[in-house]
Protein backbone atom coordinates (compact mmCIF):
# COMPACT_ATOMS: atom_id res chain seq x y z
CA UNK A 1 0.00 0.00 0.00
CA UNK A 2 1.18 3.52 -0.99
CA UNK A 3 0.99 5.86 2.25
CA UNK A 4 1.35 9.30 0.40
CA UNK A 5 -2.20 10.76 -0.52
CA UNK A 6 -1.89 11.88 -4.43
CA UNK A 7 -4.66 14.14 -6.01
CA UNK A 8 -5.44 14.07 -9.26
CA UNK A 9 -7.09 16.25 -12.16
CA UNK A 10 -8.67 14.82 -15.34
CA UNK A 11 -10.24 17.07 -18.19
CA UNK A 12 -11.69 15.09 -20.74
CA UNK A 13 -14.75 15.50 -22.70
CA UNK A 14 -15.44 11.80 -23.19
CA UNK A 15 -17.55 9.97 -20.61
CA UNK A 16 -16.14 7.10 -21.37
CA UNK A 17 -12.79 7.63 -21.09
CA UNK A 18 -13.52 9.21 -18.01
CA UNK A 19 -15.47 6.25 -16.73
CA UNK A 20 -11.88 3.99 -17.68
CA UNK A 21 -9.36 6.53 -16.21
CA UNK A 22 -11.63 6.21 -12.83
CA UNK A 23 -11.29 2.77 -12.72
CA UNK A 24 -7.82 2.54 -13.28
CA UNK A 25 -7.24 4.70 -10.27
CA UNK A 26 -9.49 3.46 -7.98
CA UNK A 27 -6.93 0.25 -8.54
CA UNK A 28 -4.18 2.19 -7.32
CA UNK A 29 -5.79 2.16 -4.05
CA UNK A 30 -7.70 5.28 -1.77
CA UNK A 31 -4.88 7.19 -1.16
CA UNK A 32 -5.24 8.55 -4.85
CA UNK A 33 -8.25 10.69 -5.46
CA UNK A 34 -9.50 11.82 -9.10
CA UNK A 35 -11.32 15.23 -9.86
CA UNK A 36 -12.91 15.19 -13.13
CA UNK A 37 -14.27 17.86 -15.60
CA UNK A 38 -15.98 17.08 -19.06
CA UNK A 39 -14.98 20.55 -20.12
CA UNK A 40 -12.50 23.29 -20.28
CA UNK A 41 -14.91 25.60 -18.97
CA UNK A 42 -15.88 23.49 -15.99
CA UNK A 43 -11.85 23.33 -15.00
CA UNK A 44 -11.80 26.61 -15.50
CA UNK A 45 -14.31 27.56 -12.94
CA UNK A 46 -12.88 25.09 -10.63
CA UNK A 47 -9.33 26.77 -11.52
CA UNK A 48 -10.43 30.21 -10.41
CA UNK A 49 -11.54 29.10 -6.72
CA UNK A 50 -9.14 26.21 -5.80
CA UNK A 51 -6.17 26.83 -3.51
CA UNK A 52 -3.90 24.58 -3.82
CA UNK A 53 -2.70 22.73 -6.97
CA UNK A 54 -3.14 18.63 -7.34
CA UNK A 55 -0.06 16.47 -7.76
CA UNK A 56 -1.21 15.85 -11.30
CA UNK A 57 -2.99 17.31 -14.24
CA UNK A 58 -4.10 15.17 -17.26
CA UNK A 59 -5.60 17.27 -20.24
CA UNK A 60 -7.22 15.68 -22.93
CA UNK A 61 -6.25 17.54 -25.88
CA UNK A 62 -9.35 17.25 -28.17
CA UNK A 63 -12.34 18.99 -26.61
CA UNK A 64 -14.85 21.44 -28.07
CA UNK A 65 -14.98 25.06 -27.51
CA UNK A 66 -11.12 25.23 -25.28
CA UNK A 67 -8.90 22.55 -26.00
CA UNK A 68 -6.29 21.16 -23.88
CA UNK A 69 -3.35 23.12 -25.00
CA UNK A 70 -5.77 26.62 -24.04
CA UNK A 71 -6.46 24.99 -20.39
CA UNK A 72 -2.36 24.51 -20.43
CA UNK A 73 -1.61 27.74 -21.00
CA UNK A 74 -3.55 28.87 -18.51
CA UNK A 75 -2.44 27.13 -16.27
CA UNK A 76 1.59 28.40 -16.91
CA UNK A 77 0.17 31.88 -16.98
CA UNK A 78 -1.22 31.69 -13.63
CA UNK A 79 1.29 32.28 -10.73
CA UNK A 80 -0.65 30.40 -8.34
CA UNK A 81 -0.65 27.05 -10.67
CA UNK A 82 2.22 27.50 -13.30
CA UNK A 83 4.41 24.25 -11.46
CA UNK A 84 1.65 21.76 -10.96
CA UNK A 85 2.78 18.61 -12.67
CA UNK A 86 0.46 19.06 -16.42
CA UNK A 87 0.14 15.74 -18.47
CA UNK A 88 -1.71 15.76 -21.50
CA UNK A 89 -3.63 13.37 -21.92
CA UNK A 90 -4.61 12.07 -25.74
CA UNK A 91 -5.26 9.37 -28.66
CA UNK A 92 -3.34 11.31 -30.76
CA UNK A 93 1.00 10.41 -31.20
CA UNK A 94 1.13 13.14 -33.61
CA UNK A 95 4.67 15.06 -33.30
CA UNK A 96 3.23 18.13 -33.66
CA UNK A 97 1.13 17.74 -30.87
CA UNK A 98 3.62 16.38 -28.53
CA UNK A 99 6.25 19.19 -29.70
CA UNK A 100 3.24 21.73 -29.44
CA UNK A 101 2.38 20.31 -25.69
CA UNK A 102 6.15 20.39 -24.25
CA UNK A 103 6.39 24.26 -25.87
CA UNK A 104 3.38 25.55 -24.09
CA UNK A 105 5.13 23.70 -20.95
CA UNK A 106 3.76 20.47 -20.55
CA UNK A 107 5.27 17.87 -18.16
CA UNK A 108 4.41 14.37 -19.87
CA UNK A 109 2.20 13.68 -22.75
CA UNK A 110 0.51 10.52 -22.47
CA UNK A 111 -1.08 8.61 -25.33
CA UNK A 112 -4.36 7.06 -23.93
CA UNK A 113 -3.71 3.25 -23.74
CA UNK A 114 -5.68 1.29 -25.70
CA UNK A 115 -6.53 -1.13 -22.48
CA UNK A 116 -7.22 -0.80 -18.55
CA UNK A 117 -4.54 -3.22 -17.55
CA UNK A 118 -1.73 -0.72 -19.17
CA UNK A 119 -3.25 2.57 -18.49
CA UNK A 120 -3.36 1.33 -14.29
CA UNK A 121 -0.03 0.10 -14.34
CA UNK A 122 1.38 3.05 -16.60
CA UNK A 123 -0.68 5.90 -13.73
CA UNK A 124 0.95 3.11 -11.13
CA UNK A 125 4.37 4.07 -12.48
CA UNK A 126 3.92 7.43 -13.05
CA UNK A 127 2.50 8.19 -10.02
CA UNK A 128 4.62 5.67 -7.27
CA UNK A 129 7.28 4.79 -8.77
CA UNK A 130 8.76 8.02 -11.04
CA UNK A 131 12.19 6.62 -10.58
CA UNK A 132 10.98 3.83 -13.50
CA UNK A 133 10.14 5.61 -16.49
CA UNK A 134 11.25 3.03 -18.55
CA UNK A 135 8.29 1.26 -17.94
CA UNK A 136 6.34 3.43 -19.18
CA UNK A 137 7.67 4.85 -22.59
CA UNK A 138 5.76 3.21 -24.95
CA UNK A 139 2.62 5.49 -23.62
CA UNK A 140 3.93 8.55 -22.06
CA UNK A 141 6.55 11.18 -23.95
CA UNK A 142 8.89 13.27 -21.64
CA UNK A 143 10.49 16.37 -22.67
CA UNK A 144 14.24 16.19 -24.34
CA UNK A 145 16.24 15.64 -20.79
CA UNK A 146 13.90 14.34 -18.81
Amino acid sequence: MHERYVQLILVDDDLDDQEIFAEAVRRLGPNVSPTFFLSAREFFKWFDVIECCPEYIFLDINMPVHDGFECLQLIRNSSKFNNCKVVMYSTSSAPSDIRKAFDIGANLFFQKPTSLYDLTNSLRALIFDEENKNSIRRFIQFPDGF
